[in-house]
């Protein structure tokens, strides 16, 4: 998922130094001038669509929440430490004010850490298959905003 105003940013961008410089012609010159306005205002007056990440967010919140508890139901006191951990940053994340995007991101890199320590602790290599399952489920809500 690509981010508004960093899109239209480098659309704007690619206009001002490879296309304009380009054109021969004055009304393609003036008719670029234009979409860059254009652009300009779409940026200005617009605002990010926030619902694919909020959707992201609570299918990753709820769906991690789970695996930890069943994971901390199943294994050995040595690994119960790093669940709580990953437990602990899974709350301060829920209640962290930030943007949708910010929290995106932070449950991405959580979600990331949890899957290597999953690959790397053969007792809990039964959670693989769920965490599979979550990760289809995230690509399939992101794969709703592409058309």
């Amino acid at each position: 998922m690509l981010d508004k105003s960093n899109t239209l940013h480098v659309i704007s961008l690619v206009l001002k130094r490879d296309i304009l410089p380009n054109l021969n012609d004055d009304v393609a010159k003036e008719q670029t001038i234009a979409i860059l306005s254009l652009l300009k205002n779409i940026d200005a007056t617009t605002v990010p669509n926030d619902e694919p990440f909020k959707s992201v967010n609570f299918l990753l919140l709820t769906e991690l929440e789970v695996s930890l508890e069943k994971m901390k139901q199943q294994i050995s006191l040595t690994l119960n430490r790093q669940l709580e951990n990953f437990e602990k940053g899974l709350k301060t994340l829920a209640k962290q004010e930030m943007s949708e995007r910010e929290k995106w991101e932070s449950l991405n890199i959580l979600f990331s850490e949890m899957i290597q320590f999953v690959y790397q602790n053969s007792e809990l290599h039964p959670f693989i298959d769920e965490f599979r399952n979550t990760m289809r489920k995230q690509l399939n809500i992101e794969m709703k905003t592409v058309h």
